[in-house]
């Protein structure tokens, strides 16, 4: 009776490295798959208000990707999906304008009333884009929003308006900045390490 040899140690470790690397790999294929799933469909349906999330400003001016935001919410509300607009966002690095002071400009110039629209221009990340918002939805006794964003963002934005407490639906913006894979794909791995980064941070209660 012959007796078959275990395997080498550092065999055992590379099997077992291999299948956690597997299991790895699955979980963020699973993770992106969400990300691009929740992106590609739009959830608007009637809304005390419509959030925007803040992006870059470039001299004053909305950088691509915050103009595609800005424009979304304009026809939103124009279709009568909510009454009313928060725009997010504080200084940017160039320090001339809070970006949503932009985006209240941007509003204001295709119509919209300033009484429909409220702004806050302290948040410099996503996060504080919703403790703001909430904010500024209890100031005005509002309830239930509509989230405009890049596609990507979306899922993120969710789970985040989830957690300060706002009752939302997604809207992702027609008009995004980001067209083609070469930067559809930077966009999206970067939300894949952002969404685990708020789950951790959710996890230990810090942020």
């Amino acid at each position: 009776m012959t007796v078959s040899a275990k395997p080498h140690p550092l065999r055992r470790a590379v099997r077992a490295l291999g299948r956690v690397l597997a299991v790895v790999l699955v979980w963020c294929a699973a993770v992106m798959g969400r990300i691009v799933y929740i992106g590609s469909h739009d959830y608007a349906e009637k809304a005390d208000v419509i959030i925007v999330l803040g992006a870059a400003v470039r001299r004053g001016e909305p950088s691509p990707a915050f103009a595609g935001r800005i424009r979304h919410s304009i026809e939103l509300w124009k279709q009568g999906l909510a009454p009313k607009l928060i725009f997010t966002g504080g200084l940017g690095h160039d320090g001339l304008l809070p970006e949503s002071e932009v985006g209240r400009r941007a509003a204001e110039h295709e119509g919209i009333p300033l009484n429909d629209i409220y702004t806050e221009a302290v948040s410099t990340k996503t996060w504080e884009n919703f403790t703001e918002a909430v904010r500024l939805m209890k100031e005005h006794d509002l309830h239930r929003a509509i989230i405009v964003s890049d596609p990507y963002h979306l899922l993120r934005a969710t789970m985040m308006a989830k957690d300060a407490g706002i009752t939302a639906v997604t809207s992702p913006t027609p008009h995004t900045a980001f067209q083609t894979w070469r930067t559809k794909i930077p966009f999206l791995l970067n939300e894949l390490r952002l969404c685990h980064s708020h789950w951790i941070y959710r996890t230990i209660g810090r942020r």
